[in-house]
């Protein structure tokens, strides 16, 4: 039994990461939050703000780009696919 305890404890000596089932509820709700936060938010918003485009509300603000990951790619994208639907509006309209 003592042996079985002392590999436990080198275990989690050598990682450090594992986190104690009391500390597991807190690790799922930070990593819950930090999903919502800066994943499921700004997605959010790009899907509000194309479904109102696509309502004809060219006026909504553009998608604030903070970062250099993934979802501000997507924004960075989304936001000049929404000037050039504006350009070319505004091109036909004149013609």
């Amino acid at each position: 039994m003592l042996i079985l305890r002392e590999r436990r404890l080198r275990a989690r000596e050598k990682f450090p990461h594992n986190a104690s089932p009391a500390e597991r509820p807190a690790v799922f709700v930070l990593l819950n939050v930090m999903l919502t936060l800066f994943i499921v938010h700004p997605i959010m918003q790009l899907a509000h703000t194309a479904d109102m485009i696509s309502k004809g509300r060219l006026d909504m603000p553009e998608f604030s780009n903070k970062g250099r990951d993934e979802v501000s790619q997507l924004g960075q994208a989304f936001n000049r696919m929404r000037r050039s639907l504006q350009k070319a509006i505004a091109l036909i309209d004149k013609g």
